[in-house]
């Protein structure tokens, strides 16, 4: 029988019960992945765990829909953070990551194998050079959440977009061209869509996102299962997202047409 670590503190932090087990799921994990090479990125100097939404949901019996809100809610409080792949399992990185003693030093000793281990490499930069990387690191992560939000923030006041539109994209962005690159397919969609409306009556109201209540709301709702989809189905993930939204801005549209 194996046990977890239910890392409890977190409840005095207001996480609720499933958020605190799927975060000590994915920390116990992680003490298996720092014993294997293969789950060291390179570009990130860490090791990282495979945890995809369906394997977290049915271990802590709930749907996918709420797993993802788990997920989001780590990511977004910076308990964990993700490198999303291409038609692959994202990668989950644990920034405050603490294992065992017992598994640190067996960690170490698999690291030790192998000389050229990018881990060994980082355990033996001097402590100059890692308050540098350190110092740069955060300059250069302030930065890219800084332009973030200025981004999401222009999209709410500029772009029409609601909140939770804005909010549900920047949870799957890594940086403002992620963020950008998922407001453009919305607005490309659009466009698509308003191109053969905007001849018939109000036919501009019923493509723009400030005028079209039902489009603009059901657009909050769907997303983030848009967005999940592609990622876990579509070799073209773009083209899925497309694809989708344009069935939606097609269908509202409609539906406002016929209400006016």
């Amino acid at each position: 029988m194996q046990f977890t670590k239910l890392y409890t503190q977190l409840f005095n932090q207001g996480y609720n019960a499933n958020e605190v087990v799927a975060y000590s799921l994915i920390h116990d994990r992680m003490n298996s992945s720092i014993k294997r090479s293969e789950f060291f990125d390179k570009k990130q100097s860490d090791f990282f765990v495979i945890y995809t939404l369906v394997e977290l949901a049915e271990n802590i019996n709930v749907s996918e829909r709420t797993a993802s809100k788990i997920m989001n809610k780590l990511i977004n409080d910076g308990l964990i953070k993700i490198k999303r792949q291409f038609n692959k399992a994202n990668k989950i990185f644990i920034p405050a990551f603490q294992a065992d003693e017992s598994v640190v030093e067996s960690s170490k000793n698999k690291v030790q194998e192998k000389s050229a281990s990018p881990y060994q490499k980082n355990l033996q930069v001097n402590q100059t050079n890692l308050n540098q990387t350190n110092k740069y690191t955060n300059d250069t992560n302030d930065t890219a959440k800084s332009d973030l939000k200025i981004l999401a923030q222009s999209l709410i006041e500029k772009g029409g977009l609601s909140e939770k539109i804005v909010s549900t994209l920047s949870a799957y962005s890594n940086d403002r061209a992620d963020l950008y690159n998922y407001a453009g397919l919305i607005y490309k969609a659009k466009n698509k869509v308003a191109q053969k409306a905007i001849k018939a009556t109000n036919g501009y109201g019923a493509t723009s996102l400030e005028s079209n209540e039902l489009l603009n709301k059901t657009l909050s709702e769907k997303i983030q299962g848009i967005i999940i989809s592609a990622e876990q189905k579509a070799k073209n993930k773009s083209g899925y997202i497309m694809s989708s939204l344009i069935k939606i801005f097609e269908y509202k549209a409609n539906e406002f047409m016929m209400g006016s």
